[in-house]
């Protein structure tokens, strides 16, 4: 990472996530989040943006938490007790503008499974494939 700050990205996509789900899904594995970091990154070299988003920040005012479950794998989950519209405020309007652009490109909420449909984030729905399975009943037939 060199030009976003890995904080700022999961707490951007923790954000659309939750909003993707209509408050259902609060959590991202942290592979997931890496790769959305990567294609923000190259969707701002697109844009020959000058941003720079790396600074300090202090732990205690992030919107979220990092677990692990019994496999190893690692998670980000938003905290139940913040304020969403505050967050959804200071990440989507005080933030860098080419910063929000870039996260709002189809190519990186594509990593996320989510897509942006007029202002809204909604969830990409998989279609499975259907297969048809006809089973006819034994009958007894002339032999």
């Amino acid at each position: 990472m060199g030009r976003v700050y890995i904080e700022d990205i999961t707490s951007i996509a923790l954000l659309y996530n939750y909003e993707a789900t209509s408050s259902i899904s609060m959590m991202l594995p942290h592979d997931m989040i890496k790769e959305y970091a990567k294609i923000v990154e190259l969707n701002l070299d697109e844009m020959e943006s000058n941003f720079n988003g790396v600074y300090s920040l202090d732990n205690e005012v992030l919107i979220y938490f990092n677990t692990q479950d019994e496999n190893g794998k690692w998670y980000s989950v938003l905290k139940s007790d913040i304020d969403i519209k505050k967050a959804r405020y200071d990440y989507g309007y005080i933030r860098s503008y080419d910063l929000i652009t870039a996260s709002r490109m189809a190519n990186a909420l594509e990593v996320l499974d989510i897509e942006l449909v007029g202002e809204r984030m909604k969830r990409i729905e998989h279609k499975k494939p259907k297969k048809l399975s006809l089973v006819l009943p034994k009958t007894k037939g002339k032999e």
